[in-house]
């Protein structure tokens, strides 16, 4: 015998749907989230200054001016091509959505620049970091669906 129920199957069955049509949605703002976006976008930040890699989990190819790569060797005692001088490149990345993608760009000056030099690929996630996104944005998402689902 029956006591309570949350809802009918019927009711359940309208909030799956709803669900399904908002499930993007959702996403985007659990991505958009301010703290949730800056754990993601520092997953790239790392990629790039502490690994010297790009989303591909390929090497950066070394600075093209010994000079310059000389002066980055005396500031942190490795080679490594990193991006990072002032900060002001990685300061500025931010993450954009279009429908169920997200990808990540930067409003400083030398972005186009950079793209031309290195490839588009240091902008976006390794396959590891992408996992880590998703641990990152999961307990937003969760909680929104819960919400959406009123469970």
């Amino acid at each position: 015998m029956l006591y309570s129920y949350m809802c009918t199957i019927k009711e359940m069955r309208e909030r799956l749907r709803s669900l399904s049509e908002s499930l993007i949605d959702l996403a985007a703002e659990s991505i958009q989230n301010i703290d949730v976006e800056e754990d993601i976008i520092d997953l790239n930040r790392s990629q790039l200054y502490e690994d010297g890699i790009d989303s591909k989990s390929k090497k950066l190819h070394t600075y093209r001016s010994n000079h310059y790569r000389d002066y980055k060797y005396e500031i942190r005692s490795r080679e490594i091509t990193d991006l990072f001088l002032t900060g002001q490149f990685q300061r500025n990345f931010y993450i954009k959505i279009d429908g169920s993608e997200y990808g990540f760009s930067s409003t400083d000056y030398k972005t186009q620049k950079l793209i031309d030099n290195y490839g588009e690929n240091i902008f976006g996630l390794t396959e590891q970091n992408k996992i880590n996104a998703h641990y990152i944005f999961r307990p937003i998402l969760l909680e929104k669906i819960r919400i959406k689902l009123q469970l």
